[in-house]
């Protein structure tokens, strides 16, 4: 006889649990750790290349227009000046192709891979289960929740991983330039951490709500159109447009409560931006003033701070998104998880 599925009983769960649920995963990321190595590779190139930009610039202000004129030495100065810029253009775009090529191709093939081990287990799964699951709600999983996955792998990771590996290379050359200058700058660091983790936890716990919701309004599409001639027979019209509405209002609810949590984090990071930015300028300024940093340094200090606050809104950005697919990693591992209700004997007849 079969024995019933037990359904697992979901409390409030931390941002570990959405690790642990992707680490089980790995199974799936393994067999394609070369072109993930590789990929890393070239993003950390792509990101050497990102910093090298306000070099020539800091080189045109320190250097050649220091000059008296614009001839000889100057000259062939300038021009490589302006090559260097090209080169900077050439191969990051050209590392950036590369990387993203590799990230891509294997991203999708462990999408690939774990939708078809999902549809795999569902065929496997006993009648009892499917009795007390919803279609619309298996359906939501093996597609939109898949394809979040997809999308955190080859997008919100990718540029995650970019934004970090700049900041991680733009402290260091801070630091070398003028490190009483960069503690200025980083010292927005440790507060920006915080604020990240408290808003990525209020953010998943949105985020599962809205993959909850989203899966009852599928089950009741689903069971709508399954209906939908007794539905036309019964005159039972105007009751299935309440339930759809009363679903899809709640719905729309929690998507925007999701949405509009990482949107406040982001503004309180723009007046943050705006303070250390001033705060630089300020001090930057009696630096140059006092001789200890050049004009150009200064430029190269505040050129930092526009791509800083650029790269941490990505991250943020990019988090979200991240910390909403890891709501739907751990229904996908959910459902992965569920053991079958029948299992075949090692010596049974096919």
């Amino acid at each position: 006889m079969k024995e019933p599925v037990q359904e697992k009983t979901r409390a409030r769960r931390s941002p570990l649990d959405t690790w642990r649920a992707v680490l089980r995963l790995r199974k799936f990321v393994l067999p394609h750790w070369g072109a993930i190595v590789s990929a890393l590779l070239l993003l950390l190139g792509g990101e050497a290349m990102d910093l090298l930009k306000p070099w020539p610039l800091k080189l045109t202000l320190d250097v050649i227009l220091r000059q008296p004129n614009l001839t000889g030495k100057t000259l062939y100065l300038l021009l490589g000046v302006c090559g260097l810029v090209v080169a900077i253009a050439l191969f990051e775009g050209l590392l950036g192709y590369l990387a993203a090529y590799y990230l891509n191709r294997a991203g999708r093939t462990v999408v690939f891979d774990v939708r078809t081990a999902l549809f795999d287990h569902i065929q496997r799964l006993s009648l009892q289960f499917h009795n007390r699951r919803s279609a619309g709600d298996l359906m939501t999983r093996v597609t939109g929740d898949v394809k979040a996955l997809r999308d955190a792998v080859t997008d919100s990771l990718a540029d995650i991983l970019k934004s970090v590996l700049f900041l991680i290379g733009m402290g260091v050359v801070l630091i070398w330039l003028d490190w009483s200058l960069a503690l200025v700058l980083l010292a927005a660091a440790p507060i920006l951490g915080f604020a990240l983790s408290v808003y990525s936890a209020r953010i998943q716990e949105r985020s599962r709500v809205e993959r909850k919701r989203e899966g009852a309004l599928a089950t009741v599409v689903h069971e709508t159109l399954g209906t939908i001639r007794m539905t036309r027979v019964f005159n039972q019209e105007e009751h299935a447009r309440e339930r759809f509405r009363v679903e899809s209002a709640a719905s729309l609810e929690s998507g925007l409560a999701a949405t509009m949590t990482g949107e406040r984090f982001s503004w309180m990071v723009d007046v943050l931006g705006g303070i250390v930015t001033a705060s630089v300028l300020g001090f930057g300024v009696q630096r140059v003033m006092a001789g200890a940093i050049t004009i150009g340094s200064l430029v190269v200090f505040i050129s930092y701070i526009r791509d800083f606050y650029k790269s941490l809104r990505t991250i943020i950005r990019q988090t979200t998104r991240l910390t909403r697919a890891g709501a739907q990693v751990e229904r996908v591992v959910e459902l992965l998880e569920v053991e079958e209700g029948v299992t075949d004997r090692p010596d049974a007849r096919a």
